[in-house]
């Protein structure tokens, strides 16, 4: 037999002798105490082998490979392996894997991983990631918007009759004019895109739609606004007009000519023909027709024609000089005259206008006939060539008024011992007792018929 096979057979013996011890305690196989090898008892206590207990092999209990306690391997306890509890592998408790509680992995608990608690990355709970609730990153919580408005569906065209507005919401005021401290008027359109030619002429901070078109008013080049009610971003630009664009959420309004009813018309006379020394005063324009100015106010009748004029002596003859024109409205701020066809005075305050309106020469004589007309707010009934008549009463005479409309307040002040007015061509003005009625009667200009 050759050296070498007797070798063999040698070490073939001592590995069967090996195999065969079954007493624990021996650290080279995988004995019934722990050990480094693979023996027919796996160890049940902690060591090296694959016991169960905790050891550097695949035992239950913690180890150093993937037993089930802590270790560093991947037990399901803490270790630094991927075990279930903490440790610097990807275990479900804290540590430094991707464990489900706190650690610097991704767990679901606080850590700086992706964990669904809290943490430096994307957890569901406070953090400095994107979680849903309050944190650093992207979340859903936050600040609720300002406001937000309701787009009119379908949207609507331009309303050549708006309502007048006093409180600004959408979709409600869309399509409907908006009056400002000063006068100053603005056409509303709800979910609106500014023009683009627009340029910005401020944007200043505001809380609402209303400041934003106040301010407007105070700026001379401002034409239209346009106002975020989610951010209250309020943009004054210098042009526009109807636009047709829509818009998520912006309000646009842009400035219109002030709205229009009809008035009835009436008569007076009383010279500056700037404000406020023009007020109540007489103007006589070129063309030998006479107005009476009022400052702070306008008539808001239908106008015949809208010019460009540097002053309100140059709208009266613009007025003088056309048949059918017998009143003016005059923007001072934005120099537009309004041309229109009412011989009362004007009603509406407005501070940053000026008006006139036309006065008969001759208050002998009657122009508007069975036209009702405003004087003080008391609407009368005009009444050409009627006298009142019947009462055997004496009328009292007024030769103080010089006019029908100054006839006419002064019976607003008498009205509870009088029925009526009249002017009588040879006596002026008279205020008519109770017991008469009005009658057809050239002798008198007119008859002034109170209407409340």
């Amino acid at each position: 037999m050759k050296p070498e096979t007797t070798l063999c057979l040698i070490g073939a013996a001592l590995i069967g002798l090996a195999n065969a011890q079954i007493k624990p305690g021996l650290s080279a196989g995988s004995a019934v105490k722990p050990s480094s090898g693979g023996g027919i008892q796996p160890g049940i206590q902690p060591g090296s082998g694959g016991g169960i207990q905790p050891g550097s092999g695949g035992g239950i209990q913690p180890g150093s490979s993937s037993g089930i306690q802590p270790g560093s391997g991947g037990g399901i306890q803490p270790g630094s392996g991927g075990g279930v509890q903490p440790g610097s592998g990807s275990g479900i408790q804290p540590g430094s894997g991707g464990g489900i509680q706190p650690g610097s992995g991704g767990g679901v608990q606080p850590g700086s991983g992706g964990g669904i608690q809290p943490g430096s990355s994307s957890g569901i709970q406070p953090g400095s990631g994107g979680g849903v609730q309050p944190s650093s990153g992207s979340g859903n919580a936050g600040s609720t918007s300002p406001g937000s408005w309701t787009c009119s569906n379908p949207r609507q065209g331009y309303n050549q009759s708006p309502a007048i507005t006093t409180s600004i919401s959408c979709p409600s005021s869309d399509g409907s004019v908006y009056e400002t401290y000063d006068g100053s008027w603005y056409y509303l359109q709800c979910c609106t895109q500014s023009s683009p030619n627009a340029l910005s002429v401020g944007t200043p901070s505001v809380s609402s739609m209303e400041e934003c078109l106040k301010k407007c008013s105070d700026v001379p080049n401002c034409e239209t606004v346009s106002f975020d009610p989610s951010t209250l971003y309020c943009n004054l630009l210098d042009y526009g007009s109807f636009e047709a664009t829509s818009h998520g959420s912006q309000l646009y309004a842009f400035s219109t000519a002030p709205p229009v009813t009809k008035q009835p018309s009436m008569t007076t006379r009383r010279c500056s023909t700037s404000c406020p020394e023009a007020n109540g005063q007489i103007y006589v324009s070129p063309y030998g027709e006479t107005f009476y100015m009022s400052c702070g106010m306008r008539h808001g009748t239908a106008y015949l024609n809208v010019e460009s004029v540097s002053s309100l002596e140059d709208c009266m003859d613009l007025c003088g000089a056309s048949a059918s024109c017998s009143s003016v409205d005059f923007d001072q701020s934005k120099n537009t005259c309004y041309l229109s066809n009412n011989d009362s005075p004007p009603t509406y305050e407005a501070s940053r206008f000026a008006s006139a309106h036309s006065t008969p020469a001759d208050p002998a004589q009657c122009t508007n006939n069975n036209q009702v007309v405003n004087v003080g707010n008391y609407p009368f009934r005009v009444m050409c060539d009627h006298c009142y008549q019947g009462s055997s009463t004496t009328a009292t005479i007024r030769g103080e008024a010089k006019t029908h409309e100054e006839c006419m307040n002064l019976y607003t002040l008498e009205a509870d011992t009088h029925i009526g007015a009249h002017w009588s061509k040879t006596g002026g003005c008279a205020l008519i007792p109770a017991g008469s009625e009005i009658k057809s009667n050239t002798g008198c200009a007119a008859a002034f018929k109170p209407l409340w």
